[in-house]
């Protein structure tokens, strides 16, 4: 993925999949609203929905190969690793 020119749609594509991740890693934090729980349970069923659109939608823009290297870079396998050869 380094010095590659990303197009526009793949730029798009990237950008759902990054606020995919964002609404996901917000769920948790729907608990702590000052609402009921009927409500509660609604925002986070649309959270939740829209994010896998946002994700499924990003990656079918982004394209198999990129994709695949994005799985690589935030995988938790290539992190350790990382983080064990600087050690």
């Amino acid at each position: 993925m380094k010095n590659k020119k990303y197009t526009g749609i793949q730029k798009v594509g990237l950008g759902m999949v990054i606020v995919s991740c964002v609404l996901f890693a917000l769920l948790p934090f729907n608990v702590c609203l000052p609402l009921s729980a009927c409500v509660i349970t609604g925002i986070t069923a649309v959270m939740w929905g829209s994010s896998e659109i946002l994700f499924y939608a990003g990656g079918a823009l982004l394209g198999k190969s990129l994709m695949d290297a994005l799985k690589e870079k935030i995988s938790f396998k290539h992190i350790i690793c990382k983080k064990g050869k600087k050690s």
